[in-house]
């Protein structure tokens, strides 16, 4: 199963941009294991993931191991695609 951890903040305007994008692509995508952490309350679980000043980040994990991270903004193709390629 393919787990995807997003990390935003409520100030970034990139994170708020990817709102509307994550929303559109994941309404249909039920098989996924979603993990939302906002920088600014979960930052011991950010720290580990050492996503730093990084945001909107996407770490996306297959079999506990994770294959894919991205930062900053995508278009709703581009995030679709990445989840059907890991899938």
């Amino acid at each position: 199963m393919l787990k995807i951890v997003r990390v935003q903040a409520i100030w970034c305007s990139s994170c708020l941009y990817m709102g509307k994008v994550w929303d559109k692509v994941m309404k249909d995508k039920k098989d996924i294991e979603i993990i939302n952490l906002d920088y600014d309350l979960d930052r011991e679980i950010i720290d580990e993931f050492k996503v730093k000043n990084n945001l909107p980040a996407f770490m996306f994990f297959k079999d506990g191991k994770e294959v894919k991270r991205t930062y900053g903004e995508m278009t709703a193709k581009e995030l679709n695609n990445i989840i059907e390629e890991l899938r």
